[in-house]
């Protein structure tokens, strides 16, 4: 059971990478802006071109690094792991 335990948490980071860490910054900034958009627009509609800007404004602003989130994920993973390998 840890060990697919384990294979799924594994899946799921490798999942996040693809969809969240891309090669260049400029790739990363349009993934999060696709993924954004689509989340706001499936939450309240379509946006206007001035919800649209702002969308772009605050995620070039935003301090936000796949890196850093990424090795939150494996620490938490980790944590998982062991804690369930002491039970």
């Amino acid at each position: 059971q840890l060990k697919q335990f384990q294979a799924k948490l594994d899946e799921r980071a490798k999942k996040w990478k693809k969809e969240w860490w891309q090669e260049t910054k400029k790739d990363q900034l349009e993934a999060r802006y696709e993924k954004t958009q689509d989340f706001a627009e499936k939450m309240y509609g379509d946006l206007n071109n001035g919800q649209i800007s702002l969308l772009k404004q605050s995620l070039t602003k935003a301090a936000i690094s796949p890196e850093v989130s990424y090795a939150e994920i494996e620490r938490r993973n980790e944590d998982a792991l062991t804690i369930l390998k002491a039970l």
